[in-house]
């Protein structure tokens, strides 16, 4: 039957796709008893954004998401290590699945910002979820800290403490902005232009 092939095809797939997400989580476990060095080159944000919403594409039908993608036109080059950057990607996406349980919009935007010491290049990820609370944002990025909208998704709560220790091993910085419960969230990684 064609229906069960289908079935077993994408149940297939969900399970790389988590095992690799696992692998990423243990990997960064490690990185903070043992930390490697990591990979510097010149890397598109763009294409490793479309990479790990390919391997989120799932999870992302699945919940009703809708993607939204205002991308620089030219590229948004930066230095880093591709593997740790979608590994941080991956779980902001994750952490805005999550606030959407009923399905919403995810924007993501990468753009070019002039300062007086030179560009830096912004990579934002918007949510229409359910927002946070101050106090949330105080402690989103402490180890074991998680929310539990959907205990069925319920992590360990260290996506995105491991995803603040790669961001500022890129020599970024990561703003949280929430207007308040209901109002969605958006995270916004500054990185040295390349």
């Amino acid at each position: 039957d064609a229906n069960i092939g289908e079935d077993a095809g994408r149940r297939l797939k969900i399970i790389h796709e988590e095992a690799k997400r696992c692998s990423g989580i243990v990997q960064g476990l490690l990185g903070f008893a043992m930390p490697k060095p990591f990979e510097k080159k010149r890397v598109d944000a763009n294409e490793v954004i479309e990479t790990t919403l390919k391997i989120a594409g799932y999870a992302i039908g699945k919940d009703n998401i809708k993607i939204i993608r205002n991308f620089a036109k030219d590229g948004l080059f930066i230095i880093g290590d591709p593997a740790r950057l979608e590994q941080v990607f991956m779980n902001i996406i994750m952490n805005a699945l999550n606030a959407m349980p009923d399905g919403g919009t995810l924007t993501v935007t990468t753009r070019k910002e002039e300062e007086g010491n030179g560009t830096k290049a912004v990579v934002s990820f918007k949510d229409t979820g359910i927002g946070m609370t101050e106090e949330t944002k105080k402690k989103i990025f402490e180890p074991f800290f998680t929310t539990s909208y959907d205990e069925g998704r319920k992590g360990l709560g260290l996506g995105l403490s491991i995803s603040y220790s790669i961001i500022k091993a890129h020599s970024a910085g990561i703003v949280v902005g929430s207007e308040g419960l209901g109002k969605g969230s958006e995270f916004k990684i500054i990185f040295p232009g390349a």
